[in-house]
């Protein structure tokens, strides 16, 4: 949501993003869709030429838990992962997230400081993830709002996760909605190419968490 009263300069200064310029070469991995270990399910019923999102289940379901803890405010995090390429097609697998502490806002806007960024590095420390673990987005929470980015978001996303490959997720966990948006030819848009994967041996559990996910949510398309 917008945020009247946070100015350029004040979200220049307190939201430390720039630390996160990993190197912009995908790596070459066999896509998620073509490895045989893994169950996928496609989200959206009408895939398209953006960036393909592969979110592993066990982070969706600890974001989608997450997002509930507080609904008088918005929360978020950084999405931890890879950006991967299987002959010319690019991809992002997310496999990890962080919760962001320590931020400061409301129900309609949310600002991450220097605290939030420490407690971050900290907390990526502590759990030893890996280094290889690129930050490949961010998410928030819009509590009843719906999922779109707002003037404050597309301002963060524009200047501190800018790289072609980052994304932002926005869950809504009181409308029960979610949404991706990725970057094409220097725009913002939102993602129609976004999976949840797990190994085969969890495929029983996928089927389990999509039966539950398609009965009382919305995915913003």
């Amino acid at each position: 949501m917008d945020n009247h009263n946070l100015k350029d300069d004040e979200i220049l200064k307190e939201i430390k993003l720039t630390e996160i310029k990993d190197v912009a070469n995908p790596i070459p991995e066999k896509m998620p869709l073509h490895n045989p270990n893994y169950s996928i399910r496609l989200l959206v019923d009408k895939p398209e030429h953006t960036l393909k999102v592969f979110i592993a289940i066990e982070i969706m379901e600890e974001i989608l838990a997450y997002s509930k803890k507080d609904v008088s405010r918005e929360l978020g995090g950084v999405l931890l992962g890879n950006y991967c390429q299987e002959n010319k097609v690019k991809f992002i697998k997310i496999s990890d997230f962080i919760e962001a502490k320590n931020t400061e806002g409301d129900n309609t806007h949310i600002k991450f400081n220097h605290d939030t960024w420490n407690t971050i590095e900290k907390e990526r420390e502590l759990r030893k993830i890996s280094p290889e673990k690129q930050m490949v987005g961010w998410f928030h929470t819009h509590p009843g709002w719906g999922i779109f980015l707002s003037e404050d978001d597309l301002f963060i996303h524009q200047n501190f996760f800018n790289l072609p490959w980052q994304v932002a997720f926005v869950v809504d966990p009181l409308q029960k909605e979610q949404g991706f948006f990725v970057w094409e030819n220097d725009k913002i848009i939102t993602c129609r190419d976004f999976y949840l994967y797990t190994t085969k041996a969890r495929d029983s559990e996928l089927t389990s968490f999509l039966y539950s996910f398609y009965s009382d949510r919305k995915l913003k398309r």
